[in-house]
């Protein structure tokens, strides 16, 4: 008699990218599955769907905002908060 092989069960993983500080709902950001090079874009109100398992690494990127990685821990709607960037500006010397 062979083993019994446990096989990583794949979900549809829902969730939704806001603005940290803001709670300003993120539309158009990238999210990608590491694991299975999948992608999703979130839509207008900041939602999204995409193929997960436990374990798996997301990577969220939106232009102005810092990027994150964040690792799947339950198949529980996810909530993704960045931030963002600070706009430095170049040093200006006053002279009177």
């Amino acid at each position: 008699m062979q083993g019994l092989k446990i096989k990583a069960q794949d979900f549809v993983l829902k969730g939704v990218v806001i603005e940290k500080g803001s709670n300003v709902r993120i539309a158009l950001a990238s999210i990608t599955n590491i694991r299975s090079k999948t992608g999703a874009t979130s839509n207008d109100i900041g939602m999204f769907q995409l193929s997960a398992r436990i374990g798996d690494t997301l990577f969220i990127q939106k232009r102005n905002l810092i990027e994150l990685k964040v690792v799947v821990k339950t198949d529980d709607d996810m909530v993704v908060f960045l931030v963002r960037e600070s706009t430095m500006l170049e040093e200006v010397t006053v002279k009177g």
